[in-house]
């Protein structure tokens, strides 16, 4: 537990913790996709994701780590379009 004895600055909040969590993911989807993209042909598109799903080591979970990562970082950006908007008046 030594990270607890080091100093944090004031104007760190939970805004900081979100933006480095869709960084994360940001960055997994990058590595993910270039991992998919040395299996992915575009001869046959179904066929090839079929490759991937079952004869690639790992493919299955490379492919759902990018599918969900793709999903959780669409929904944190529509989520701050509606939090941060500007109420329209009536």
């Amino acid at each position: 537990y030594h990270f607890l004895i080091y100093p944090v600055p004031i104007n760190i909040n939970y805004f900081w913790n979100l933006g480095v969590i869709i960084l994360v993911f940001l960055i997994i989807q990058i590595i993910s996709g270039l991992l998919l993209t040395l299996f992915y042909s575009t001869d046959s598109n179904y066929y090839s994701i079929i490759y991937i799903i079952k004869e690639v080591y790992f493919g299955y979970i490379i492919k759902y780590i990018h599918n969900n990562g793709a999903t959780f970082i669409s929904f944190f950006i529509l989520v701050f379009q509606q939090a941060f908007r500007i109420p329209k008046n009536k």
